[in-house]
């Protein structure tokens, strides 16, 4: 029997990944429920504005996203291991770190990246997709787990990205079509609302979507899950050290700046006191 080359076909993704997330929609639910209630609850004070509001709405923001952060993984262990909530959340709290040192090193890369360039930066974009599946399923850690999901794409990475911006354009016309109506009635806490429970549905499925492409990915390259080490390429190195010092060069830039705003801050009050004494 001949080989599979070929990814599978949009409409098969597109089937098998309704079917998994009708399968474990409930245990999706639980885990993103509270999470994404959270970020809407910060949306809503801070379009109501106010200080005491703004800084509800921030302490909701962080606190969700943290959650959602967590949520991902333990989403992914989920539809791998076919599990319920309780125990998605266990296993998938354990990658918090993990996941926070790999997205460090993949938004370096990608800041190097668009630095140089913008299409550079699209490509890494599209290369690291699978970089938490690779952590979480597959154990790489780091570099490692850059470095797999790089391979995976490697010689696909047209099809996965048609698949995605096929995925991106049907949730932002769903997105249009349930949260405009919401919006135009509720004003911003209405899109708020809209915007929350849209993403209850939209988070999960494209989760469960890519979590389909990666398996895919993965069962046309089965030596990359079987090496414990693989070596990211040079140009990924030198994007992430280009990155670093571009943040460096910002840090630095924005310490200047209030050192300079603190200065002239203080020599106005030097100035402004002995005229007011003459």
């Amino acid at each position: 029997m001949e080989p599979m080359t070929k990814m599978n076909p949009v409409g098969t993704l597109w089937t098998d990944a309704w079917k998994l997330y009708g399968d474990f929609f409930t245990p999706m639910t639980q885990l993103f429920a509270i999470p994404l209630v959270l970020i809407g609850i910060g949306d809503i004070f801070r379009a109501i504005g106010g200080t005491p509001m703004t800084i509800v709405s921030a302490l909701a923001s962080v606190v969700g996203e943290v959650l959602l952060f967590i949520m991902t993984a333990a989403a992914i262990y989920a539809y791998d291991k076919k599990c319920d909530a309780s125990e998605a959340y266990k296993n998938g709290i354990r990658f918090f770190w993990p996941m926070v040192w790999v997205s460090i090193l993949t938004m370096l890369a990608l800041l190097g990246g668009f630095v140089l360039a913008v299409i550079p930066g699209i490509w890494l974009a599209i290369a690291f997709t699978f970089m938490n599946y690779t952590l979480i399923l597959e154990g790489k850690k780091g570099m490692t787990a850059l470095a797999a999901s790089h391979e995976y794409v490697r010689g696909y990475w047209w099809a996965v990205t048609g698949r995605f911006l096929l995925l991106v354009l049907l949730a932002f016309v769903g997105g249009i079509v349930v949260g405009v109506p919401f919006a135009i009635i509720g004003g911003p806490i209405g899109g708020a609302v809209a915007t929350a429970v849209i993403q209850l549905f939209i988070v999960p499925f494209s989760l469960a979507y890519s979590y389909l492409m990666y398996r895919n990915l993965a069962s046309l390259k089965p030596d990359v899950a079987a090496k414990s080490a693989i070596a990211e390429t040079t140009f990924v190195r030198v994007a992430q050290v280009i990155g670093l010092v571009f943040v460096a060069l910002i840090i630095a830039a924005a310490a200047i700046f209030l050192g300079a705003a603190g200065s002239a801050h203080y020599e106005s009050h030097m100035d402004w006191g002995p005229s007011a004494l003459r």
